[in-house]
């Protein structure tokens, strides 16, 4: 009976441990496609020759890890020194609380639409003046359901870019909106020593039950 009880709890074990490997996913997004503000049309783009920000999602224990980097070195921008800062975040997905510093928003109650009629249930805004070319901003949205495929299987996100410069710049507005490209980065892979230990649990249940047979 403790034998038995000791095999199923090594199995489960392993089966839980295995099914965490395969669940955890991670997406990466780029950005190089922004509607162009020097046309009359709100859903006009262009592409720039490099991303100008990247975005990671990250599985984590309770929810999604965010790191959100402005890399928009080169895009115009009005003030040279200053550069070009990154405002906001818009994105769907499955919402729940936000956690980390320099950054506030979550879920939102109505629908938020921006360029090219793209609809969103939830932005990010980073606090101040946004974050400056070259930084990085990383936080986590926790909550039961939340997962990092959530958020990537329910659209591209969007991010906002303030004191951009000619010839992107009009009388209205120094913002300039990108949409983002994303894509799967495979999960990681357990190390070696995890692995050799699973195994030889597995292994060693398989040899006691073989003993009790033969005994």
């Amino acid at each position: 009976m403790m034998f038995s009880l000791i095999r199923k709890t090594v199995i489960s074990a392993a089966l839980v441990t295995v099914a965490s490997w395969a669940s955890a996913a991670s997406y990466t997004y780029e950005f190089t496609t922004f509607f162009d503000p020097s046309t009359p049309s709100t859903t006009d783009t262009a592409a720039w020759g490099s991303s100008v920000a990247s975005l990671r999602l990250d599985d984590v224990d309770g929810g999604v890890q965010f790191t959100l980097s402005n890399t928009a070195f080169d895009f115009p921008a009005k003030s040279e020194a200053a550069g070009v800062m990154l405002r906001t975040l818009w994105l769907s997905g499955t919402w729940g609380g936000l956690v980390g510093e320099g950054v506030s928003g979550g879920a939102s109650a109505q629908p938020i639409y921006q360029d090219g009629d793209f609809e969103f249930n939830g932005q990010i805004k980073l606090n101040g003046a946004g974050l400056a070319e070259g930084g990085t901003a990383v936080f986590t949205v926790m909550g039961e359901a939340v997962s990092a495929a959530s958020f990537f299987d329910a659209g591209v996100p969007m991010l906002q870019f303030s004191g951009v410069g000619a010839p992107y710049a009009t009388l209205l507005s120094s913002r300039v909106n990108f949409v983002g490209t994303g894509s799967l980065v495979t999960p990681p892979v357990p190390e070696p020593s995890t692995v050799a230990l699973l195994l030889a649990g597995l292994g060693g249940v398989g040899l006691v039950a073989r003993r009790r047979r033969t005994a």
